[in-house]
């Protein structure tokens, strides 16, 4: 688990998560519990929206370079 945190992909997709999402579900959280600011969502949404595809990207890109750096050398799986 450590090695995958520690891939660059996996930094930036999890940075992305945090700067393009966070926003967005803090708000929408304080907002059903009755407290959040009285705006309008848009801005947030088009942040979310700019993030979310580049940023599972990037968290799929870690993944699978971090199962390959792990995956033991020589084993067949097919067969």
């Amino acid at each position: 688990m450590k090695a995958f945190f520690k891939n660059k992909w996996t930094i930036v997709g999890l940075m992305l998560v945090v700067a393009g999402w966070g926003p967005f579900c803090v708000v929408l959280a304080l907002r059903l519990m009755g407290r959040g600011p009285g705006m309008h969502l848009t801005a947030l949404g088009l942040l979310l929206f700019a993030t979310f595809w580049p940023a599972v990207v990037c968290l799929i890109l870690g993944f699978v370079q971090t199962w390959n750096r792990l995956k033991p050398r020589g084993s067949n799986e097919t067969g």
